[in-house]
């Protein structure tokens, strides 16, 4: 199996409606219920509901709803799969006492939110706006970017201490050799898989604010081939409150997981330490860097 990592930015010319859509279960069929616990993680429960807003902050960032049902399914329980490994991050960082202190949290949750508010030309248009994309009132909006920014604060802790407790372990060619056997037949099966990271930014959709988009996205490709850091400049210029104190980072994904066509293509066409030219999605302009292959 081919893994590549990508680094991609994305400077995305649309409206804050168009990032999450506003009914989060507009594709759950009306004989469901509408929310359910999915899954226990310790004694925290995981409801349909968070699966959904998931679903539709992957959508905001590229990726493409199934057109199947049984593809919504398998997607849903990726997703679901996602959830229940931070939360398990998320608790392994309580039980390990680590804190994440207000300092961490609110001054990027507020640089977010006045970047954002930005866009708009007044307070009532920054509100319809928000509620129109599923995101309530600016105190709620605000409210939930501090959540998810404390809660990826604790993953990336625990994730640190836990490396460090890890010890290593001396594996022999013969063994490596012996679990590729082993595995070749289902490896060969698998599609590519890469994890990438990516920089949003959203201003309300106009030409303008389209052309100042693609002007800003040039001069992010020039930084970044004048030996700019990419992880530095996602953290300081994304938009998407899920990946931006990850340095853009969205993890794992492979070839036809739902990534619009045009991101997708040039993501696997890069060799490692290659840059793309920006490029145009129906979501923004994107720059993706390969780093290994």
């Amino acid at each position: 199996m081919i893994k590549r990592f990508i680094l991609a930015a994305a400077i995305a010319p649309l409206s804050l409606a168009a990032q999450i859509p506003a009914a989060a279960t507009s594709n759950v069929p009306p004989s469901l219920p509408i929310d359910r616990v999915v899954a226990i993680i310790g004694d925290q429960p995981l409801l349909w509901s968070d699966v959904l807003t998931a679903i539709n902050q992957r959508r905001a960032q590229g990726l493409q709803l199934p057109a199947d049902s049984a593809a919504q399914a398998a997607l849903a329980r990726s997703v679901l799969g996602d959830l229940v490994d931070e939360e398990i991050l998320v608790q392994k960082a309580k039980e390990m006492k680590l804190e994440v202190t207000d300092a961490d949290i609110t001054a990027g949750a507020d640089r977010q939110i006045k970047q954002a508010r930005a866009q708009f030309g007044s307070d009532e248009e920054y509100r319809n706006e928000l509620r129109k994309a599923g995101l309530g009132t600016p105190e709620e909006y605000r409210k939930g970017l501090i959540e998810q920014y404390r809660r990826q604060n604790l993953q990336q802790k625990a994730f640190a201490e836990l490396r460090k407790q890890a010890k290593p372990v001396n594996v022999s060619d013969e063994e490596v050799t012996a679990a590729f056997e082993k595995s070749r037949s289902d490896l060969q099966k698998r599609p590519a898989t890469v994890t990438f990271r990516q920089i949003i930014v959203a201003p309300h959709a106009s030409a303008a604010a389209k052309a100042k988009a693609r002007a800003r996205a040039d001069s992010l490709l020039a930084e970044i081939r004048k030996g700019g850091d990419f992880e530095q400049i996602a953290k300081r210029e994304s938009m998407d409150p899920g990946t931006k104190q990850l340095g853009g980072d969205l993890g794992w994904n492979r070839r036809g997981s739902g990534l619009v066509p045009e991101f997708e293509q040039m993501m696997f066409a890069l060799r490692p330490g290659e840059v793309s030219p920006v490029i145009e999605t129906a979501f923004g302009y994107h720059i993706i860097r390969v780093d290994r292959v």
